[in-house]
Formats: C-alpha cells, structure tokens, sequence
C-alpha cells in the first residue's frame, strides 16, 4: 500500500540547494549511503531549532484546531497497515508588496496565510533542509539514482504513543510491474515508481529513550525482493531474509536510505513520535 505524494508542481534539485544541508551532509555521508543503502545523521538540528520546531508542531496544531481541524489526518491504508496520523506541509508562498516606512517605499514579503496552514520558521528550516538533499546528492556526484525532483510538500507523520500505532514492514518505492497492478492503478502510482531517496528528520525529544520504543526497523538489501512488491513482507513470514537492525528516532537525527533498497517498519511506542519526510524522486542506476 502506498500514500501518494504530488509531483505535479515538483521542483529539480538545483531549485532545493540550502546551505544548512550541504553543511550537514558530508561526501562521507554520500559515500555511506551508495555503499550500504542508508546513512544516519545525528545532531542535523541544534538543540534549540529542534526545541522551536518541536514549538512549531504543536503551534501548527494549534492553529488548524482553532478552524475545526487537527492538522493531521489518517492515512488512509488499511489500520492493520499503519496507524499513524499525517499532516502536509509546505513553504508557505509569498506575496511582494510595497509599503512606506519612514517616507521610503519598501518592498515586503509576508506569508499567504490563506493558502497554507500555519508552518513556523523552525518547520520552514526542517522542511528545506529534507529537500536540501536532493541538491547535495547530485552536488557530490551520488550514483545511485540521477535527475532527481523534489515535490513541493513533505510529510509529517505523528505515531500515537499507544503501544500499538506503527507501519508494517514495507519498501517506499512500487516496483510491481503493470500486469501486478493494471494499467490505472500502475499509472496512478507513477510518483511511487519514481521515489529514489527518502529522507526522514525526526522531531522527537533528543533525549528519547530505546524503552520508549517507535524504532525505525531496517533490513540490509536483499536482491531477492527488489522486483516483488507484492511478497508479504513481514518480518514473521519471512524468516530466511537478513537479520534487521534499529534506529532510534531520537530528536534532530536525519536518515536517509535508498528508497528501492531499504525495508523498513516503524515500531509502536509509548510516546508520541513525531519524523518529517521527503522522497526525491530520480531515475535509478543501471545495474
């Protein structure tokens, strides 16, 4: 199952060049992710712009539950599937207008609230710095997928600290061919056949503990699943396949992995558990 992103308005990669990503990612970060499918970046926020879009989250909240709206809703997959709760965030756009100030004319740009919910300064940062990878991927001459598009908008998923709401194990790119899903269904999943990177910043307490759960579990490539999305992936029904690993959703790290190599699920906690996400959509290397 799959939950679609736009790419009708998306941007290249050189149009997501931020300085704060090519200041986090190192080339020893590119290298990390072409040889092993993944990398994680501890500490890709401070402790106060983690603490100010932490701040953000909840002001967002906030603000669209003073209009009669949470802010996030359910995904839409089936509940046995995943049971978390998302939200679409976008750089709000500007208007420019001119104004006096002190007998001078000077240009102003502000926010259009009208056409987009509330997203602080902090959430802008976060939100540019996930998309910022696309820029430095193609900047360190990354081999592993190329002319990447980066959609405007990138998610923020909010996992229930319930001890139950998570996402079973599953790939974010579609490679069921179109006699697995139908000529509509295979030209509706266009952007997930397309999804080349996937970038998750998480917005959590840095200082969330492993008992608290909400681990993100991988699994090393395995060459035997890349082309059958249809398996059932699950960790119980497929024993044979290469032992997993965790990663803690701490607060501030960045992961990001190849989108057609990494398995992955996300595993109940007994906190809430807030990850930003991005997938750069690229045409993959030829093996």
């Amino acid at each position: 199952a799959y939950f679609r992103t736009d790419l009708g308005d998306a941007q290249s990669a050189a149009a997501c060049e931020y300085a704060a990503s090519e200041h986090t990612i190192s080339s020893s970060h590119i290298l990390e992710l072409e040889e092993n499918g993944i990398v994680v970046i501890p500490n890709a926020l401070n402790p106060e712009m983690l603490h100010n879009a932490r701040r953000d989250i909840h002001k967002f909240q906030a603000n669209t539950s003073s209009q009669g709206d949470s802010g996030f809703a359910n995904s839409g997959l089936a509940d046995d599937v995943r049971q978390d709760q998302v939200a679409w965030l976008r750089i709000p756009p500007f208007k420019n207008w001119t104004t006096e100030r002190q007998g001078e004319k000077v240009n102003v740009k502000t926010p259009v609230d009208e056409v987009a919910p509330f997203v602080g300064d902090s959430l802008v940062h976060c939100i540019r710095l996930v998309r910022g990878v696309a820029h430095v991927l193609e900047n360190s001459s990354y081999t592993g997928s190329f002319f990447h598009r980066v959609p405007r908008q990138c998610q923020l998923a909010m996992y229930r600290g319930d001890s139950k709401s998570g996402y079973k194990r599953h790939l974010d790119r579609c490679n069921s061919s179109i006699y697995d899903l139908g000529l509509l269904e295979w030209l509706r999943l266009s952007d997930y056949r397309g999804r080349a990177v996937t970038a998750i910043l998480y917005l959590n307490d840095p200082k969330r503990t492993v008992q608290e759960g909400g681990a993100l579990r991988c699994w090393q490539p395995d060459d035997s699943l890349q082309s059958n999305n249809s398996l059932d992936r699950d960790e119980g029904e497929n024993k044979e396949l290469n032992p997993s690993w965790d990663i803690q959703p701490t607060g501030g790290s960045l992961v990001i992995f190849d989108s057609n190599r990494i398995d992955h699920m996300v595993m109940p906690s007994t906190t809430d558990r807030y990850a930003l996400t991005c997938w750069v959509n690229g045409v993959l290397e030829d093996k």
